[in-house]
């Protein structure tokens, strides 16, 4: 389906419900409550609240990658990218518990689809192979992935040190470093 403004709307409403209530407990008549509209208005926009909530975390991932595009300092980039864990942490650990929903593979999806989009605009893939360049984005985004949902967790989250604890694991910084061969001299 082509994105609209009504599409989009009802995807806000619906990111707004998630800051009072659990994803598991939003319902149509909800989400129709909150935008003002009926309950066929929403349906004639989006078959199930499933594919409404794909819609609105494939739109948000894509929008954050559209803000993160421009940017060319590497800790800077990636500090807005775990930008969600320090502004929604409450929202993201609600959609990752949900159990009515497949959510978890839903923004794994979205997170896959735009890191291969900014390794793509970036060039960083061109020198590899198919094989090789889907195992980078499936690498780079369960990294992503991993460091924002744990950050969720945590009471405190400052993106620029998460930013850089990334950085070192992609760069191998984070491997111990062989000792150099000592002389018995």
């Amino acid at each position: 389906m082509i994105p609209s403004a009504a599409r989009n709307a009802i995807a806000d409403a619906f990111w707004s419900l998630l800051e009072q209530k659990d994803v598991d407990s939003v319902t149509v008549s909800d989400i129709a409550k909150a935008r003002s509209i009926t309950r066929q208005a929403f349906y004639y926009h989006f078959p199930s609240i499933a594919d409404m909530i794909a819609y609105a975390i494939q739109r948000y991932v894509s929008d954050l990658t559209d803000r993160i595009l421009p940017i060319h300092d590497p800790k800077e980039a990636l500090a807005l990218a775990f930008s969600p864990a320090a502004d929604h942490a409450d929202i993201i650990l609600r959609l990752i518990r949900s159990k009515k929903y497949p959510v978890y593979p839903i923004i794994s999806d979205a997170v896959m689809d735009n890191v291969a989009h900014v390794l793509l605009e970036r060039r960083i893939t061109r020198d590899l192979g198919f094989d090789a360049a889907e195992i980078a984005v499936r690498f780079y985004s369960g990294a992503l992935l991993y460091v924002l949902f744990g950050a969720c967790q945590q009471d405190f989250i400052h993106t620029g040190w998460m930013a850089e604890r990334y950085l070192h694991l992609l760069r191998g910084d984070l491997l111990p470093k062989p000792q150099a061969e000592q002389s018995p001299i």
